[in-house]
């Protein structure tokens, strides 16, 4: 019981740090509509880290003109959404799939003037 306690004591005061945050030395906010991090990029985020960072297969040239989340000049959508997919063929091969959702987050941002942003998260499941 003696070990538990302390374990849960010094445990308190750790903070878990976002990976690209701490591998890179910046702020959640560079990146990120939300100054906490996660959810909406802002147009750092999307024109640069996401572009050259988190995609599937590096090296793919991305352009401005691919996505840039903006529908007016001051209204942002984005989306996160992951699906895991199992498929397995057993000796007979008949084929079964599942399918996962494992997130599902719609992401919207109103800037209604300079310092003044409407930040709206929706989850869908």
């Amino acid at each position: 019981m003696k070990y538990f306690l302390l374990t849960f004591i010094l445990s308190s005061p750790l903070l878990a740090l976002p990976r690209f945050s701490a591998e890179n030395g910046v702020s959640c906010n560079l990146c990120h509509v939300n100054p906490t991090g996660s959810g909406l990029r802002n147009d750092y985020g999307i024109s640069l880290f996401s572009m050259e960072e988190l995609p599937m297969e590096k090296g793919i040239k991305f352009t401005d003109a691919d996505y840039t989340g903006k529908i007016m000049k001051n209204l942002r959508f984005g989306a996160d959404l992951r699906f895991q997919v199992l498929s397995h063929t057993d000796s007979q091969e008949e084929s079964r799939t599942a399918y996962f959702p494992m997130q599902g987050d719609l992401y919207g941002n109103l800037t209604v003037s300079k310092g003044v942003e409407v930040y709206v998260k929706q989850d869908l499941l």
